[in-house]
């Protein structure tokens, strides 16, 4: 490689003094590398004389296929550096339907931004099928509210987000300004079925059972707007995180209301494998930070 770079200094300078100064080598040294150069292709690469060199139309045909290489080569190099700084690759994010609103958009447009070298690809799943893809290495990183975790896996807490409550028009609570977990006592709450989201129903049932109240549940496996959908007509309610709450649509029918209790927050976590590749710290690290700018740590 350093004879071939030395061909392509000598043919952009065309004095061997001048090339081997760039060079940062003796001028004999490369007129040795030339020479070598021309004895293996067996061709005169140069036509010398006293006063000038040039290039023989041999050395101009290797020179346009070689400055090519050369440069293919030196993106290659700087794409493998970058690939072993995390800097460079491709990731497969596997998320779940609540943090596709707000925080995976903030966290693939700020990586973009910080490493425009990465490319992500997402796609959105229920939590259980989200960490079996993580733990059987068909994505890099999942992104869920989910506790506890498998213990195959590692996890970094990206956020702490406050809950609403959905109310059909009509119920006894829906002219109030904010609610209280204790008042969910005697209601129905349409729940995540647990085998789809055992994670994150657990840490539902966790905060309900915290604030003293064991509502009815239903099941009910319609994400999003759907799930509001399915609220219209009954009298049955639904806890659903902030950034859920604010970015879809109720229709009219049905109105969405702050939880005011200290307790009443989901974790918003980043999952990987232990020994994950170099990208994967990449990421984590600036998830961590974007959440530390946003000040997503504190319930919000």
């Amino acid at each position: 490689m350093e004879t071939l770079r030395s061909f392509s200094q000598l043919a952009d300078d065309l004095h061997f003094g001048r090339a081997a100064l760039a060079l940062g080598i003796e001028q004999p040294t490369l007129s040795q590398r030339i020479r070598r150069l021309e004895d293996h292709l067996g061709v005169e690469l140069f036509t010398r004389s006293t006063r000038r060199v040039e290039l023989s139309p041999a050395g101009q045909s290797f020179r346009s296929d070689i400055d090519a290489i050369l440069t293919s080569l030196d993106r290659a190099v700087e794409r493998t550096r970058a690939t072993q700084a995390g800097r460079h690759g491709r990731l497969t994010i596997f998320y779940t339907m609540s943090v596709g609103y707000e925080f995976l958009p903030k966290l693939v447009s700020t990586c973009r931004s910080v490493l425009p070298e990465m490319s992500i690809d997402a796609l959105e799943m229920w939590e259980r099928d989200v960490i079996e893809a993580v733990l059987r290495g068909r994505a890099e990183l999942g992104l869920v509210r989910t506790d506890p975790l498998p213990e195959d896996l590692s996890s970094t807490l990206v956020a702490r987000e406050k809950v609403c409550i959905a109310i059909p028009r009509g119920h006894r609570l829906a002219g109030a300004q904010s609610v209280e977990l204790r008042d969910l006592g005697n209601e129905t709450i349409f729940v995540t079925p647990h085998d789809l989201a055992p994670g994150y129903q657990g840490l539902i049932d966790q905060m309900l059972d915290e604030a003293g109240v064991s509502p009815k549940f239903l099941d009910n496996p319609l994400p999003g707007n759907r799930a509001l959908t399915a609220l219209q007509g009954t009298d049955c309610l639904s806890i659903l995180p902030r950034s859920v709450a604010e970015n879809i649509t109720a229709g009219g029918t049905v109105s969405l209301h702050p939880v005011i209790d200290d307790s009443a927050w989901l974790p918003v976590r980043l999952l990987y494998r232990s020994g994950a590749a170099p990208a994967v710290a990449t990421f984590v690290s600036m998830a961590t930070q974007k959440s530390r700018s946003e000040g997503w740590m504190q319930p919000f």
